[in-house]
């Protein structure tokens, strides 16, 4: 355990570039939040009404924040250029998602009310009262989680590896129903993640951009100034 913390830990550069996109990503997403930009597109549509809500499913709901914790600490551990292209896939589309949010407002009115006897229901109050239900076109979850089973297979080590891979594959699959089982999420967010996941997959092997994440790149353009 503590080879491994260390192994974390001697990336600083790629920790300190993973906290810069991260506060950027959470400042703007909360301010979001909080504001009311008004003349909201709601998401819902009839298919929704076919959606049961399964409270169980909050289990792989919160899963995600684990699987994106482990994404990212087996490529500081395992694959430097993996980590590169992992932040490149995950924040790009979620940069791109915040403009989405700010240009077409976007909400949904599926949540239920809840039973607080029951053990899932209050972990699900917990979720619905720290994340309002505006801005979830594209659902993040769903983007996230694709994205990351992608970039991981894409380690041959992890990809030759049956079960973690099968496992990768069926925690998404669990987590993308999870949004709409829980009613955080309408149908068509997770539908509409999907183009997102093609677009940002494409442009990353399109484009140049690993020297523009380095460190070292800008403290060379700041001393030519």
């Amino acid at each position: 355990m503590n080879k491994v913390l260390n192994k974390v830990i001697e990336n600083k550069k790629e920790l300190i570039l993973l906290a810069i996109c991260s506060f950027i990503y959470i400042s703007i997403f909360t301010i979001l939040e909080k504001i009311n930009l008004g003349n909201y597109i709601y998401t819902e549509t009839i298919l929704d009404n076919y959606i049961p809500f399964i409270p169980i499913f909050v289990i792989p709901y919160l899963l995600w924040f684990a699987y994106i914790v482990f994404g990212f600490v087996y490529f500081l551990i395992y694959d430097n250029e993996g980590f590169y292209r992992t932040t490149f896939y995950i924040f790009v589309g979620m940069y791109i998602s915040l403009i989405v949010y700010l240009l077409f407002p976007n909400a949904q009115g599926l949540r239920v009310d809840l039973d607080m006897n029951n053990i899932f229901h209050r972990l699900l109050s917990i979720i619905y009262s720290n994340d309002t239900s505006t801005n979830v076109c594209p659902s993040i979850h769903t983007y996230n989680s694709i994205m990351m089973h992608i970039t991981l297979i894409q380690n041959k080590k992890f990809a030759s590896n049956k079960l973690l891979n099968y496992s990768s594959f069926v925690l998404i699959i669990l987590i993308c129903l999870s949004t709409v089982f829980t009613k955080q999420h309408a149908i068509i967010d997770v539908f509409y993640a999907i183009p997102l996941c093609i677009f940002v997959y494409y442009l990353e092997r399109s484009i140049s951009y690993t020297k523009y994440l380095d460190f070292k790149f800008w403290k060379k353009k700041l001393l030519k100034v």
